[in-house]
């Protein structure tokens, strides 16, 4: 599987275990700091450290800029596709962490398109400190020259 697929496979399998751990949670869970929060679930960070893989996985293929920039939408537009439950769109929002050292790998036209579209979905004053780095990193790769061939 290359990469663009298995970040989109590990994500399907996230938002079918999230669902699955919302369902077999109490409506009292959390209620006054008792009991399990959604949170809590192994699930969260089960994705976390698959991505993680994953995403070394494919940045030690040496990928071309087109298949990182299809990635990197992907895991930056995640978190407008699945806004609740809340503990899935913050783990979404902490995953966009584990992307800097791909956006290494973007030529100047990807990392500008996605520079562009990270700045107009996530708002200056609304960004989280993952998300202030991503779009320096990304600011940074859109305005560095060619990479020799």
């Amino acid at each position: 599987m290359n990469g663009p697929e298995a970040v989109r496979q590990i994500y399907r399998q996230y938002y079918a275990d999230a669902d699955a751990a919302e369902k077999r949670r109490s409506p009292a869970d959390g209620l006054f700091g008792f009991g399990k929060k959604a949170a809590d679930d192994p699930c969260h960070t089960a994705f976390y450290e698959s991505l993680k893989a994953v995403l070394l996985e494919f940045r030690g293929q040496e990928p071309d800029s087109a298949d990182v920039r299809e990635v990197l939408s992907w895991i930056y537009e995640a978190p407008d596709t699945r806004p609740e439950p809340a503990s899935v769109r913050w783990m979404l929002i902490a995953a966009h962490g584990l992307t800097a050292e791909l956006i290494g790998c973007l030529n100047g036209t990807d990392a500008a398109a996605l520079y562009a579209d990270y700045g107009s979905r996530y708002r200056r004053f609304e960004r989280f400190p993952v998300q202030q780095e991503v779009f320096r990193r990304l600011k940074k790769a859109a305005a560095a020259p060619p990479r020799p061939v």
